[in-house]
């Protein structure tokens, strides 16, 4: 059962997260973490519709949120605040919501991603202002092109270079240098890591991979233009 006493019943001072921003603090139940296979963990609590804040309740999925998380036992400040994709919401007909985001694997404590089913928690969600992504997602049409302009870019020297100077940190491709063929594998391989996918057919698949490919494509345009090293950020 959830613990829903205000702070002056439970004894604890209202927690608080971002100045002026108290409010947007709500409790929660954990359900689950899944590894999601693409590069991601979803993490799962259950919720009261309303106390859901209006911005994360109504936001469209994979939209971009700034998570902190903290069990009901930590009275101290919410800190840390992760990136996270606010998932679909789902009815578990008992009077309670499942809430998920998406995260990076290290991007919460083992303490909250690995803690027991049923363990209270109290969680904020703000608005990402520094996200500008259309969250419509990609029609599957859209996405055989991105799949493809990827298989053709891994096939240009020039791009090559840039990849494997700015987003291949195992050196894939320095180390596979004077092999045409094998320098276009380790691009794709190289890629794959970049954007969290085991392999191109997710890009058909996935469309957060899709749109993470998406956005390696728009940093190699820009890069055309701009010689200054532009780095990607990946939310999670």
């Amino acid at each position: 059962m959830m613990n829903y006493l205000s702070p002056p019943l439970d004894g604890r001072s209202k927690p608080a997260i971002f100045a002026g921003s108290s409010n947007s603090v709500f409790l929660g139940e954990k359900r689950a973490t899944k590894d999601n296979g693409d590069g991601l963990f979803s993490f799962t609590v259950a919720v009261r519709p309303s106390d859901i804040p209006d911005d994360l309740k109504f936001a469209p999925a994979r939209s971009t949120f700034k998570l902190a998380v903290a069990v009901i036992a930590d009275a101290g400040p919410l800190i840390g605040a992760t990136k996270a994709q606010r998932l679909p919401i789902s009815d578990l007909g008992n009077g309670l919501v499942s809430l998920s985001f998406a995260v990076l694997p290290n991007s919460l404590s083992s303490e909250i991603l690995y803690s027991k089913r049923g363990t209270q928690i109290r969680i904020s969600a703000q608005p990402d202002p520094s996200d500008e992504t259309d969250h419509t997602g990609y029609a599957p049409e859209q996405r055989r092109k991105t799949m493809q302009r990827i298989i053709l870019l891994c096939k240009e020297d020039e791009f090559r270079l840039w990849l494997g100077k700015h987003h291949d940190p195992a050196g894939l491709i320095q180390k596979a240098a004077g092999s045409p063929h094998l320098s276009e594998q380790a691009a794709a391989e190289a890629i794959l890591r970049r954007i969290g996918a085991h392999s191109r057919g997710e890009i058909l698949r996935n469309s957060i991979v899709c749109e993470r490919a998406e956005l390696l494509i728009r940093l190699w345009r820009e890069t055309r233009f701009d010689p200054i090293p532009i780095s990607l950020g990946i939310a999670a």
